[in-house]
């Protein structure tokens, strides 16, 4: 299976979606920002993970690559969460059984917490488990947390999620064990029903900002 990683010019950000766009620190808010203008993406390198027959994946849901270069591939239908070097070779299946059993393994959002943990977001009877960065099972995350609609991890390790409520979206400043630190409450759209139609959006926290 070949993954091709792919970036942009260095002047600019890019996302698959464009969520919302606010600064990180504490106590701040949305801002009138102009859009990003999006570069066209190039071909960077091809990665092979590794042998077919020694291999098996579903489907590929989430990738994450953390500083150091390893690969973050998050298996929803296969339910594992499967991390690679930097040239495709298998180096762990990150499995909370081993630290937490008794809990099926639902894996929707994988995360490096840059090269210090891996934070997975799941859905089912828990909520989520923490890893070290070479794929060591820590335990649970805080029992407050749960699967949030869109989740990144910026490169100080602050975990950042965004949910839907009825009464409007929130944005969530949470310490590495998913333990909420702040709530802010995001901008209400002019469209009643758009909280809900964000399906293909996405969340990236670059340590200055919020995309």
């Amino acid at each position: 299976m070949n993954v091709h990683n792919v970036k942009a010019r260095p002047s600019v950000y890019l996302v698959g979606a464009l969520l919302l766009l606010a600064p990180v620190e504490a106590g701040a808010r949305a801002q009138d920002i102009p859009p990003l203008e999006l570069e066209h993406f190039r071909l960077v390198e091809t990665v092979k993970l590794d042998e077919p027959d020694t291999l098996l994946l579903a489907g590929i849901d989430q990738i994450d690559i953390s500083p150091a270069g390893r690969w973050l591939v998050t298996d929803r239908l296969g339910e594992q969460v499967l991390m690679f070097d930097s040239t495709g070779i298998l180096q762990a299946s990150l499995d909370p059984s081993l630290c937490h059993p008794g809990f099926e393994f639902s894996p929707v959002k994988a995360r490096f917490g840059s090269n210090e943990f891996i934070f997975i977001a799941t859905s089912g009877n828990y909520w989520g488990y923490r890893f070290t960065s070479d794929g060591q099972c820590l335990g649970s995350v805080d029992p407050e947390f749960h699967l949030p609609d869109f989740l990144d991890i910026d490169p100080m390790g602050r975990v950042y999620s965004v949910y839907a409520y009825p009464d409007g979206m929130k944005l969530k400043h949470m310490s590495a064990t998913g333990a909420i630190i702040e709530e802010i409450p995001l901008p209400r759209s002019r469209f009643p029903n758009a909280a809900r139609r964000f399906d293909q959006g996405g969340l990236i926290a670059d340590g200055k900002h919020i995309y």
